[in-house]
């Protein structure tokens, strides 16, 4: 169910289990990133755990977000092809960006996506488990996948390891004129030291939670989990048609980023 994205009943299920094993950590993980619910179980440091996340749900304002979406159709014929930290990798990397895409509408609309992501800060610090940091959000794009195209696993830490958190936020055309799209995010399996090793570098296991495209919902996760795009099929031509979405992401220092204390991290 999770791997479907019915994440719902997938709650439900995980709660019978955490009822028949009340130290079930994994169920308990689980369910508190579907609902919201706090976990009180520790985990050890490393080993595979699965990706926290928070979902919101009608993230903006209506009129923001119709404002918003219509600003970023009216960019689409200066969109550029979507780089890899390698360059352009078609069979990696497959999407049209617009960079730091608040840098080309109206400050008023930065002001209020900003905004309504501090405002759940707080909130995503305490779920997350990240550690108090003052967040820097210096680094935002707008995405258009059409037909074909996709984006393969990869975790987000970057080069300079200072990306901490990662957000996704949907919108396009409802009822939607694509299928596919979907975001994986991956169970992710954290080896301490790897940081100093790269054979001890994370790997992603078989079992994600997905999650199905959805106007004006915002998800969030710790970047250094493993997730991917799906490949979107769309018989349009009209970019209004495509999987839209903004994504990016809290930095700190490299400090706080270092890869070796993240997976010390009791998700």
């Amino acid at each position: 169910m999770r791997a479907e994205g019915r994440l719902d009943e997938a709650a439900a299920a995980y709660e019978e289990l955490l009822a028949a094993e009340p130290a079930h950590l994994k169920a308990s993980r689980i369910i508190s990133s579907i609902t919201g619910r706090p976990s009180p179980l520790q985990s050890a440091p490393g080993g595979l755990k699965p990706a926290p996340f928070i979902m919101v749900r009608e993230f903006l304002e209506p009129a923001v977000r119709d404002t918003l979406h219509a600003a970023l159709l009216s960019k689409s014929s200066e969109l550029l092809v979507a780089e890899t930290t390698a360059g352009i990798h078609l069979d990696y990397r497959r999407s049209k960006i617009l960079p730091d895409c608040f840098r080309y509408l109206a400050p008023e609309l930065e002001q209020a996506f900003y905004a309504r992501f501090l405002a759940r800060w707080p909130e995503a610090q305490k779920r997350l488990r990240i550690a108090p940091v003052e967040p820097s959000l210096s680094e935002t794009h707008a995405l258009f996948y059409g037909n074909g195209d996709f984006f393969t696993p990869h975790n987000d830490t970057g080069p300079e390891n200072t990306r901490r958190v990662t957000f996704v936020y949907n919108l396009h055309q409802t009822p939607r004129s694509f299928e596919g799209g979907d975001l994986l995010l991956y169970d992710t399996y954290f080896r301490p030291g790897f940081d100093r090793d790269e054979s001890q570098e994370p790997c992603f296991a078989e079992t994600y939670t997905r999650f199905i495209p959805e106007d004006n919902r915002l998800v969030v996760f710790p970047s250094e989990f493993y997730h991917e795009v799906t490949p979107v099929i769309y018989r349009g031509t009209d970019p209004a048609g495509e999987r839209i979405s903004i994504t990016g992401w809290v930095h700190t220092t490299r400090e706080g980023g270092d890869l070796d204390r993240i997976a010390f991290t009791p998700y």
